[in-house]
């Protein structure tokens, strides 16, 4: 596992994790064309888990100066019913921790 690296190893290692899926996601609006698949919605998750973790991050700031990704994000956002967002475009968000 990950754990028997040192900090400075495993961000970087998840760095190049997510630097792959964006190569592969492109200007894209999702990973295979036009409609969105289950990739698409993994990729959400996984992304979700770090944008929404309030403790900032290395790979946090990284993913944030993607654009693909970002737009990704947030098209991805809008398959969600109006009442299920917390987070995404011109929605509430989320309280900060405290």
């Amino acid at each position: 596992g990950t754990s028997r690296h040192d900090r400075e190893t495993r961000e970087a290692m998840e760095i190049a994790a997510w630097e792959a899926i964006v190569s592969l996601l492109g200007e894209g609006p999702h990973m295979f064309g036009s409609e969105a698949s289950s990739i698409d919605a993994v990729i959400f998750a996984f992304h979700e888990a770090v944008q929404a973790h309030p403790i900032p991050t290395a790979l946090k700031a990284h993913l944030e100066r993607q654009p693909a990704l970002v737009a990704h994000h947030e098209r991805m956002w809008r398959f969600f019913p109006p009442e299920r967002r917390t987070r995404g475009p011109g929605l509430r968000e989320r309280p900060q921790a405290r």
